[in-house]
């Protein structure tokens, strides 16, 4: 909400009044989310700039992309203005705005008069602070559950996608109606339960596609979830919400499923370390299957590090049976055929410095 009276924001009797024009049907095209108004207000070009808590924009183009995808912002109203001329044709304008849900937000803009008028060639937002992102999350704690004391995990988080039960929580699966008609569970599902008693504490449970059934991350009933290393893209599915969590630092650990990529796709849309296990190798009781001649546990991290102490853990074999652990690692010729060079040339550095012995198979 923009003020009809100008003069009745603190703040915006020191701006010139073609700026001050501008800077108020700005604010008026963002609480609109009129998109082409937006478009025009940021400069044209490869220098212009915009970044928030999810992270830096560079370009016209890159904004465009962003702002086409987030959707508008809550209603507001501009409490106050500051400005500063730090050259001719060329000011600092930073306003703060109060929300009608609570909290308030700041907006820092550079914006320089052009042929066109006056142009944004920078800003950026501090949006009001959340408890928490329910695009990521849908129940979370601090923590949720502790995990046992010490052991390998001890003082990692998970997020756990919204699939697996947990004593005392309904599933979701990513489907309001499904979690309403659900009943709590009465046990927790063992891939859970392992990593608690490794020493991992719960975070929370995190958002799923509707029943997994999604390479995409959206989400018609939650919103989409944030993409932890490029701003404004799509986090991948179905196990976007675990993924988003791990990216953005809110949890140390991801426990997902892939069925046809879920761990996968998120884990390269978000720089992130990710772990499909061989099928049946980690137990899926207590999990609500998409197809259960293809749902796998896995786990998304950050570092390697983290998903080598996972996989220690979780995938160390019972007793003396070394056989339960796979005994050969098998890369498809045609994976390695598509890839490009700089990435197939980093798969090999990596194999080198592990150290594995690496079999290639033609799967036709």
């Amino acid at each position: 909400m923009v003020d009809s009276d100008a003069g009745a924001i603190p703040g915006t009797e020191t701006m010139p009044d073609d700026l001050l024009a501008a800077f108020l049907d700005y604010e008026r095209a963002v609480v609109e989310n009129d998109l082409d108004a937006l478009d025009d207000w940021f400069a044209s070009g490869d220098g212009t700039l915009r970044g928030d808590d999810s992270g830096l924009l560079v370009g016209h183009e890159a904004i465009h992309s962003f702002r086409a995808l987030r959707g508008g912002v809550p209603p507001r109203r501009i409490e106050r203005v500051e400005h500063r001329e730090l050259a001719p044709d060329t000011a600092l304008v930073v306003s703060v705005s109060r929300f009608e849900v609570g909290g308030r937000g700041l907006q820092t803009q550079v914006w320089e008069r052009t042929e066109e008028g006056w142009r944004i060639t920078a800003a950026h937002v501090s949006p009001r602070p959340r408890p928490f992102d329910r695009t990521i999350w849908r129940t979370v704690g601090d923590p949720m559950f502790q995990g046992a004391w010490d052991g390998p995990l001890a003082g990692r988080t998970v997020a756990v996608k919204d699939l697996f039960a947990i004593r005392g929580y309904r599933i979701g699966a990513g489907n309001p109606a499904f979690l309403n008609s659900a009943r709590r569970e009465t046990a927790t599902a063992p891939a859970v339960s392992d990593l608690l008693r490794a020493g991992a504490s719960l975070r929370g449970i995190a958002r799923t596609d509707e029943f997994a059934y999604s390479i995409a991350g959206d989400s018609p009933h939650y919103g989409t979830p944030p993409n932890g290393a490029v701003p404004g893209a799509i986090p991948g599915g179905s196990s976007s919400g675990p993924a988003s969590a791990v990216a953005t630092g809110q949890a140390d650990i991801g426990l997902a499923t892939d069925t046809a990529g879920s761990v996968r796709v998120p884990a390269s849309y978000q720089g992130l370390w990710g772990l499909r296990t061989t099928h049946d190798l980690v137990p899926r009781q207590g999990l609500v299957p998409l197809a259960q001649t293809f749902d796998t546990v896995g786990w998304l991290t950050r570092t390697g590090e983290t998903l080598q102490a996972v996989s220690d853990w979780c995938l160390s074999p019972v007793g003396s049976d070394e056989s339960a652990l796979p005994g050969r690692f098998v890369v498809p010729a045609e994976a390695l055929h598509e890839v490009d060079p700089a990435t197939r040339a980093a798969f090999d550095d990596l194999l080198a410095r592990l150290g594995l012995s690496v079999e290639t198979v033609s799967i036709g």
